[in-house]
């Protein structure tokens, strides 16, 4: 008997500890005081992906859907080599899937979106060493939403065509290039032996 009731204080006590937890549960038809809400039942929570950054992020849009609104400039002057390159920077971006307008000369009117190839009325937009990469070297610079490439030879220009192209962004839709981007390359040809004169 002395057990019975034992068993029978214990389960009261134990009925009447869970019993406020009972009457605090989960019910949303009883509300939740003003500013909380309910916890929900049976949820687990749900793990989102991660996006990934955006590769475009920062740069310069210079394609988008196989469509542009830069136009290629080059000098009204233009060495035979400046105009070759801005046919190879043409047939590069079509290419890839971009459709150019026709390449124009420093004679048309300057505009805020422009690939500038070559020596041009533009150079007031450049940094005075601009051109100053020796023979062989070249410079690539996008300032503002304008892209120039400088070179002072052919070679120099093939080889600033060739690090832009290698350095463009492209998703196969779109196609860019980081803001700010400069690339500068000094190059001189190597000197060759001279003779000496010994004795005498």
């Amino acid at each position: 008997m002395k057990h019975n009731l034992i068993r029978i204080a214990a389960m009261v006590l134990a009925l009447l500890i869970l019993m406020p937890a009972s009457l605090v549960g989960c019910n949303p038809s009883r509300g939740t005081p003003e500013g909380t809400t309910a916890p929900e039942t049976g949820a687990l929570p749900i793990e989102t992906e991660t996006q990934e950054p955006d590769a475009f992020e920062n740069t310069i849009l210079l394609a988008a859907d196989g469509q542009t609104e830069y136009t290629i400039v080059v000098p009204d002057y233009a060495a035979a080599w400046e105009l070759e390159a801005a046919d190879r920077l043409a047939a590069t971006l079509a290419e890839l899937g971009v459709t150019v307008t026709p390449t124009v000369d420093t004679s048309t009117e300057s505009t805020a979106k422009e690939i500038v190839v070559g020596y041009t009325n533009r150079n007031s937009e450049l940094a005075e060493d601009f051109f100053e990469v020796g023979v062989l070297g070249y410079h690539v610079a996008a300032i503002g939403e304008k892209l120039f490439i400088g070179a002072n030879s052919e070679s120099g220009m093939s080889e600033a065509l060739a690090r832009l192209t290698a350095d463009l962004i492209s998703d196969g839709n779109r196609l860019g290039l980081k803001q700010g981007y400069v690339c500068k390359a000094v190059g001189e040809p190597a000197a060759e032996d001279t003779p000496t004169l010994t004795g005498a």
